[in-house]
């Protein structure tokens, strides 16, 4: 989060089809990290690493061995093989979802602060061993886990000690339910592609359908380009905004889901702007 140098154990980028994860294996990393600036928004550039320092000479020559791990399950799998090459692997802890929806996650944190641990996706049987690299100089941490899938409630946090609460650990994602939204051009009939968005009413929490770049799923918005979409939400009340850009009317409708109710927002939207010869 700053521009300073930081000892590390590995380096790590989750990916959207992969984790990655690159160390020396009898570190530690000296890492810094580069950040540009666009207008008010900050984003990594890259990160600059340096391994420990080594003394070498003709009569002894100085080696160096580094791994670079690529999982296609995601950061903690790439981490497992990192600790599996160096010959030090580290501490695990077993959970397993009963319900893993798409795109789940397992989130852990420290229980003092909240600093963030691993992040490990789920197999298909929704199971997942999640590597707890040391943080400090203390081995009995601490830890709180949580699953987490877009467009549903979180598990309940689940508090465990690392190298101490190996599992099986049982995480519950709430099933929850799902909108179905369809958007066509009221006098044609026809599909339109169109953007929803799904805001919790009466007290139901906001989406989180994933990360702002996502078109097909970027906080409580999902951009529709076939016309349709269907949008899995926790059990609650929903307005749904359903919209084709500003010349065309805006469908608004309010919808109760619950896991055995899942109702159908069928949006008919009309040009009702003609933008004339010239735009903008």
């Amino acid at each position: 989060d700053d521009a300073s140098w930081h000892d590390a154990t590995f380096v790590a980028g989750e990916g959207r089809e992969a984790g990655t994860v690159f160390g020396v294996h009898d570190g530690p990393l000296r890492v810094i990290a580069e950040y540009e600036m666009h207008g008010q928004a900050r984003f990594l550039l890259h990160s600059e690493i340096m391994g420990p320092r080594r003394t070498a000479s003709a009569a002894a020559p100085a080696y160096e061995r580094t791994t670079l791990a690529i999982a296609p399950r995601g950061i903690a799998e790439a981490v497992r093989r990192f600790g599996w090459a160096r010959g030090a692997p580290f501490p695990e802890a077993r959970f397993v979802l009963p319900n893993a929806p798409p795109r789940a996650e397992i989130r852990i944190v420290t229980a003092d602060t909240g600093r963030p641990v691993m992040r490990a996706r789920p197999d298909t049987l929704g199971t997942a061993m999640v590597p707890l690299p040391p943080l400090d100089d203390r081995r009995d941490v601490a830890l709180v886990a949580t699953a987490t899938a877009p467009g549903h409630a979180a598990s309940e946090a689940l508090r465990f000690v690392a190298r101490r609460d190996r599992g099986p650990h049982v995480l519950e994602i709430p099933r929850g339910g799902r909108i179905r939204i369809s958007a066509r051009d009221a006098l044609s009939g026809l599909k339109i592609a169109a953007r929803a968005r799904v805001v919790g009413e009466r007290g139901t929490a906001s989406l989180e359908l994933g990360p702002d770049w996502s078109a097909s799923g970027a906080g409580d918005a999902v951009i529709m380009l076939h016309g349709e979409a269907v949008v899995p939400v926790p059990t609650g009340a929903y307005r749904v905004f359903v919209t084709h850009g500003p010349e065309w009317t805006l469908h608004e409708e309010v919808v109760e889901v619950t896991e055995t109710y899942r109702p159908d927002v069928r949006a008919m939207l009309l040009h009702a702007v003609p933008p004339g010869d010239w735009v903008a």
